[in-house]
């Protein structure tokens, strides 16, 4: 179970109003953005994902396998969408993970947790299928497939979105 404490709330809610009044440079962004990481990114994603750089709105995030870096670049636009709404600007345009070994030996989580985080990818991708998917996929009656197939578009539908933003930079 994760717990953030009250405190910790209070501060990531208050960043949007405070980042309005102070300079606006790379280095104090990079800052507030690693400071928001864990909150817009969850904590089991910033238990095994570590932002390490920031420059010109591209945030680079060092993860501990290859299988981490495909998952996440699907997942990119909503996590550049957490962390724009926490830090209440439109800061972060692209995100590139990369694998870093010692990203892995760093990483604190057990193989529990890496059951815990594929479930959560799934949950996420099975946000993106369409209406109109879901409900054509009702007509397959074996659960097991019937998931992995909406898991399968929803991965779908967020690498084409991923494409689609990577074709606009």
């Amino acid at each position: 179970m994760n717990f953030t404490p009250p405190q910790m709330i209070d501060l990531v809610n208050t960043l949007p109003g405070l980042l309005k009044n102070l300079p606006s440079t790379d280095a104090f962004r990079k800052a507030v953005i690693f400071a928001v990481w864990k909150s817009a990114a969850g904590g089991e994603l910033s238990k095994r994902a570590k932002p390490v750089d920031f420059s010109d709105g591209r945030l680079t995030v060092a993860v501990p396998s290859n299988a981490w870096r495909r998952n996440l670049e699907s997942l990119s636009g909503q996590i550049i969408h957490k962390l724009n709404a926490a830090i209440g600007e439109p800061s972060v345009r692209f995100i590139e993970f990369k694998f870093d070994e010692s990203a892995a030996a760093h990483s604190d989580v057990s193989d529990e947790s890496t059951e815990a985080s594929q479930i959560e990818f799934e949950r996420a991708t099975l946000k993106l299928v369409p209406r109109d998917v879901k409900k054509a996929a009702c007509s397959i009656e074996d659960k097991a497939l019937k998931r992995a197939f909406l898991v399968a578009a929803g991965s779908c539908m967020a690498r084409n979105d991923a494409a689609a933003r990577k074709a606009l930079t």
